[in-house]
């Protein structure tokens, strides 16, 4: 019998995205090779002012040695959604996107055969758009997560491959708390990957349910960081 063709996986992301990198390092810790991985913009500097709030509590982003030593080939464009972009990810096969970056477009989305997909998080449909973890955390709520999904044209509104809650407790630092989240943004991602390639099917948000959050003021992280602190949470 013929052995299956495995899907090709690549990524697509902000040099200072420090989930992307962890993402990298857990996936070749899990036996799946990550191929490609396409950088946008030539300037961390850039990056950084592009991607603030993913960049507000990382420490360190993408580095092309980790790249070099993992034997990813990486690539450089100057914009997310580009022609130049569409074309590197149809030329290099990629059937699995991982997105890192920012919000895509269709011109991306209606390539027919790579599937982009996403580690959002927060517990979708109720946590959806920026800091999902904190605004869980304000509401007192446990049900702090992650979720793999398909993007769409509709941020956090894509169908749901897989989502896993935070184990309560949270800890108690805010920076600690905010490391388990991105432990769990990859290991979502892994899981998510494996399922699609499983063909498994996938659970269709309803557009009305749950809420979009802004990203947070200062004062309401300091509020955040209390309740952690306190464990503030309702029962």
């Amino acid at each position: 019998m013929r052995k299956k063709k495995m899907q090709s996986i690549g990524m697509i992301s902000y040099f200072n995205n420090k989930v992307g990198n962890l993402v990298i390092k857990k996936f070749f810790e899990s036996n799946i090779k990550i191929k490609n991985v396409i950088l946008v913009g030539y300037k961390e500097k850039d990056s950084v002012r592009k991607n603030y709030y993913n960049y507000l509590n990382s420490n360190k982003g993408i580095e092309l040695n980790d790249l070099e030593k993992y034997n990813i080939n990486f690539h450089f464009v100057k914009k997310i959604n580009s022609n130049c972009t569409k074309n590197l990810i149809k030329n290099l096969n990629i059937n699995i996107l991982l997105n890192y970056s920012g919000i895509i477009n269709n011109k991306l989305l209606k390539l027919p055969n790579t599937k982009i997909i996403n580690a959002h998080p927060g517990m979708l449909p109720f946590y959806r758009g920026s800091m999902c973890p904190e605004w869980t955390v304000i509401n007192r709520e446990k049900i702090v997560g992650a979720t793999c999904h398909l993007v769409t044209k509709y941020v956090d509104e894509g169908p749901i491959i897989y989502q896993q809650k935070l184990k309560y407790p949270y800890p108690k630092n805010y920076y600690d708390f905010r490391r388990k989240i991105y432990d769990l943004e990859a290991k979502v991602l892994i899981k998510g990957v494996k399922l699609l390639r499983k063909k498994t099917k996938l659970k269709v948000q309803k557009k009305n349910d749950g809420n979009f959050y802004k990203p947070m003021t200062k004062k309401l992280v300091s509020k955040v960081k209390n309740i952690l602190k306190n464990r503030e949470f309702k029962n």
